[in-house]
């Protein structure tokens, strides 16, 4: 029974290391980064992009704005930017 829980323990460990979350974010004006808007945590890369593209059409900027999508970003303290491990679009 111990390796059983241990078993599952151990499994439960390796997915949480090897999960994903891609944070979505859009530009209205892909010549102005500064004017950006967070649209949300993603469990793939596909979703984050079908998701800004939609954000996009939706602002009427699809032609001028642009997307990013990074991998399991976080806030570096103290200057508030955000760090991910790869950023995609």
């Amino acid at each position: 029974m111990k390796i059983i829980i241990l078993f599952i323990i151990a499994i439960s460990l390796v997915k949480c290391a090897t999960s994903e979350e891609w944070s979505g974010h859009v530009y209205p004006n892909r010549g102005n980064l500064a004017v950006s808007r967070t649209i949300g945590t993603f469990e793939s890369l596909e979703r984050c992009r079908d998701e800004a593209e939609s954000e996009l059409i939706e602002m009427n900027a699809l032609h001028r704005g642009d997307y990013e999508c990074g991998l399991n970003c976080v806030y570096d303290n103290p200057y508030y930017t955000m760090v991910c491990e790869k950023t995609s679009k």
